[in-house]
């Protein structure tokens, strides 16, 4: 039993006569009679951490009260406190940097025991033991300490004397690659098998060797690695640059939810492995397709590839090719599974007229989105 808990008594009656017995309920804390006439105590109000609580429970058939019965007494335990929030300054640092871990919100105790905060570090995975104070003991990493190519982590716990919260975490990279301008990986992919992926999000490419920008990965779903290279919204359907292979929108690019795409040939670049993931999403059918031996992509004419399925590995295949006015990469040859990333018109297809959740081709006004991903 906890501070903000409710307790509730569980009770069995008989009558011989068999009448309706009621009862009435009268709770105690710490001996003290607390509470309503009711089943219940609200910890919220009526009890804190260490308080002694029991309910005396009399039954009534309405002819007389029965013998009052006096529970067993329930302690009420201490409430761990939760977890804060922490992040690590800077968020992309450079070799020499001071890290900080900061509490950016603060943990709660239920009891209102005062909390204090204990920081520790891991260095490329293994405990970092000099940590130095800004703000609370253990919470800075001097920047004599912090060099190219590590990983740091910063775990905090609340303590509130007696039990302590679950851990809360921050990561930060070093300049590894990927992680700033100044070392950029050449696709999403590059930072994977680097081992530099601090997870789903923004990171630094330079596929040509030219001007860095921040692309997109997922570092998760099959394998981790894919960069993000277009995004197809429905508002956005039939508007001029969809089917052209130059950079569409290219303020937008990285974002998960605008109308955009790379250029062909920064596409062709960030695809290494000359592999292709569309996810449709919001759409009236939600495919999700992959193409293998994709060779080199276009968006104003049909990209050949080797094959095509609806898993990562294995899965049903499905034709690479379609009609004349397919452009881009084509995923099945009919109007039930059929995914077209480019097609006449500055359109796309998720699904066709006989798809099972509806019209799929935004020619046609069919409902569909999609992220096109390369690895």
């Amino acid at each position: 039993l906890y501070t903000n808990d409710t307790l509730t008594a569980s009770v069995t009656t008989s009558d011989a006569d068999g009448d309706t017995v009621g009862l009435s309920y009268q709770w105690y804390v710490n001996g003290v009679p607390r509470g309503t006439d009711a089943s219940s105590l609200a910890g919220a109000t009526w009890f804190d951490k260490n308080d002694s609580v029991y309910v005396v429970v009399t039954p009534d058939d309405g002819d007389g009260g029965g013998s009052a019965l006096t529970s067993s007494s329930v302690t009420v335990r201490n409430s761990a406190p939760s977890a804060p929030v922490v992040s690590i300054d800077p968020a992309e640092p450079m070799a020499g940097d001071t890290l900080v871990c900061n509490v950016d919100a603060d943990a709660t105790d239920a009891d209102g025991d005062a909390i204090a905060y204990s920081f520790s570090w891991t260095q490329d995975g293994a405990a970092f033991g000099s940590a130095g104070r800004t703000y609370e003991p253990g919470d800075t990493i001097a920047g004599t300490y912090v060099q190219d190519d590590e990983a740091w982590v910063c775990s905090v716990t609340a303590g509130d004397g007696e039990t302590r919260s679950a851990a809360a975490v921050s990561a930060v990279a070093v300049n590894t690659i990927g992680s700033s301008a100044d070392n950029p990986a050449t696709s999403c992919a590059d930072v994977m098998d680097a081992g530099a992926s601090v997870g789903d999000g923004l990171y630094w490419v330079s596929p040509d060797g030219g001007t860095p920008f921040q692309a997109y990965c997922d570092m998760t779903a099959d394998g981790g690695g894919w960069t993000l290279v277009a995004v197809a919204r429905y508002a956005s359907r039939g508007t001029s640059g969809w089917n052209g292979d130059t950079q569409l929108n290219a303020g937008s690019a990285g974002s998960l939810t605008a109308h955009w795409h790379y250029s062909s040939s920064q596409i062709n670049q960030l695809a290494e492995a000359d592999r292709f993931r569309v996810n449709c999403f919001e759409s009236n059918n939600n495919y999700t397709r992959y193409w293998t031996g994709v060779n080199n992509y276009r968006w104003s004419a049909l990209t050949s590839a080797t094959a095509s399925s609806d898993s990562y590995v294995g899965g049903t295949a499905y034709a690479t090719t379609w009609a004349s006015f397919h452009y881009g990469l084509v995923s099945g040859n009919n109007e039930t599974v059929g995914v077209v990333t480019s097609h006449t018109g500055n359109q796309w297809v998720c699904g066709g007229n006989s798809a099972p959740g509806g019209e799929g081709y935004t020619g046609r006004s069919g409902l569909s989105n999609f992220r096109l991903w390369a690895k």
